[in-house]
């Protein structure tokens, strides 16, 4: 999942999660279950490119898994 996010994600929410570009949310604060995630992932959400298309199934799992990893502890 981390190559993943570093190849799809990162240039609007940042390595760390942090980076709010264009409006992205901070991912080390969200409390968002993997399910809700998933969806936002898959079909995008407000300025978020939907990644459905780009991703399958399996890919889009397992970078909401590493999304939980970023999360602030």
């Amino acid at each position: 999942g981390q190559s993943l996010y570093e190849l799809n994600c990162t240039s609007c929410h940042g390595t760390d999660g942090k980076l709010n570009v264009l409006g992205a949310k901070d991912l080390s604060i969200s409390t968002m279950p993997k399910d809700q995630m998933i969806e936002i992932i898959t079909n995008g959400k407000n300025t978020m490119t939907p990644f459905g298309s780009v991703l399958n199934t399996e890919e889009v799992s397992e970078v909401a898994d590493y999304v939980l990893t970023l999360r602030s502890k």
